[in-house]
């Protein structure tokens, strides 16, 4: 909005941080240009992530309009926010981390979580270690260390993807595994 002369507040609900008024006729949320970016796969991860958010807490507060019903399936969200593994995604196996206590000081995996079980989870398992062997062999300086994937395999974190691998000692690994298996737990109860 470049203005008239007008106030911008009166284009924009009375909140011109969340809405935009581009030609002055339409009061059009920032979700909304998002939601179109989406639809398009024009929108970025950041942009998908603020969205799921929205989306997730508009939801939570009284429902969604048919067009944002079809971008939260397409982005995997529904209600819900539960402690540290709240299930928003509509993949019913599927589930976001919200309380991220015990974690190592690192950067932590982005997205929605799959626990992976039976075969599904051996053969993505057999994967990581075959290419962590790999890696071993190519690579003298990771010598007495361990690999870590940083979004585990058993949370269907990617087997092969070098850049989801970190060496860590065993005392760091530790603390990761000891993180991921409290994750395990809570998610295996919620089941039940």
């Amino acid at each position: 909005y470049r203005g008239d002369g007008l106030n911008l507040y009166a284009y924009c609900a009375n909140n011109p941080v969340s809405y935009v008024d581009p030609s002055g006729n339409i009061c059009e949320t920032a979700a909304n240009r998002i939601m179109d970016k989406v639809a398009q796969g024009q929108a970025e991860k950041k942009e998908q992530r603020q969205l799921e958010s929205y989306l997730r807490n508009k939801q939570n507060k009284g429902g969604l309009t048919s067009q944002e019903q079809e971008v939260a399936k397409k982005l995997g969200v529904s209600g819900g926010n539960e402690g540290s593994g709240g299930n928003h995604g509509v993949d019913t196996d599927s589930f976001y981390i919200d309380d991220w206590t015990g974690y190592p000081d690192a950067p932590k995996p982005e997205g929605s979580f799959k626990i992976l079980e039976g075969s599904e989870y051996d053969t993505a398992r057999k994967l990581a270690n075959n290419t962590n062997a790999k890696l071993h062999r190519q690579y003298s300086h990771l010598d007495g260390v361990q690999i870590h994937e940083m979004h585990p395999v058993k949370f269907g974190g990617s087997p092969t993807d070098i850049d989801n691998k970190i060496a860590l000692t065993q005392k760091e690994h530790a603390q990761y595994t000891k993180f991921w298996n409290k994750i395990l737990r809570e998610q295996k109860g919620k089941k039940k």
